[in-house]
């Protein structure tokens, strides 16, 4: 139930900063997993009932400041080069703030990306996921022939990673599906700057 997940991890989130201290990199990791939550929530909220609109930017909001908040706290205690920061660069890109542009959605995964592959070399699956989160946010802005490009270089290392009957290789040919819709097309001469939203 995602009402109850989202109770559990602020509970969490309560314990940890109660116990070690809100600084701590257990409060962190709490604080990461919440922001997620609460990210995935609003993506899953209905646009069309009434009230859903703003309790998604509500919690998309509290996703991007709780987000902040534990990238903080990973940083003081891991530096700026620790996979853990990446995965949270990596949360905090997928979230759509009022504040955030696509630029400094598209440089936090470039950093997640560096960070990775110094982390765990060339061919590694999270090397993989951050090249498949820069193609969906280049999806996002409409560039689809660079979505593209970044999404087949993602699954030919997922293919070479984890095999060809990987759930996630079946994301990255879904991936590649969205970036060669006639949709897409139609959606830039529609709408020059609309998003189109990829889940990957």
């Amino acid at each position: 139930q995602p009402g109850a997940a989202e109770a559990h991890l602020r509970e969490a989130v309560a314990l940890h900063r109660a116990v070690t201290g809100s600084e701590s990199a257990e409060t962190a990791a709490s604080l990461h997993l919440l922001s997620t939550a609460l990210r995935l929530l609003s993506e899953g909220a209905n646009a069309e009932t009434t009230g859903q609109p703003a309790l998604k930017a509500q919690r998309m909001a509290e996703a991007e400041a709780i987000g902040e908040q534990a990238l903080a706290i990973r940083r003081k205690h891991f530096g700026d080069t620790h996979p853990v920061v990446a995965d949270t660069l990596f949360e905090l890109a997928q979230v759509e703030g009022p504040h955030r542009t696509m630029a400094a959605r598209q440089s936090m995964l470039q950093q997640v990306l560096a960070i990775r592959r110094r982390a765990f070399g060339e061919e590694h699956r999270s090397v993989a996921d951050a090249l498949a989160g820069l193609g969906s946010l280049a999806l996002l802005d409409l560039n689809h022939h660079e979505g593209a490009q970044l999404h087949l270089q993602a699954l030919a290392m997922r293919r070479r990673v984890l095999g060809d009957d990987h759930p996630e290789i079946a994301q990255s040919l879904a991936a590649l599906g969205q970036c060669y819709s006639p949709e897409v097309d139609r959606r830039r001469e529609a709408h020059p700057r609309a998003a189109v939203y990829l889940g990957v």
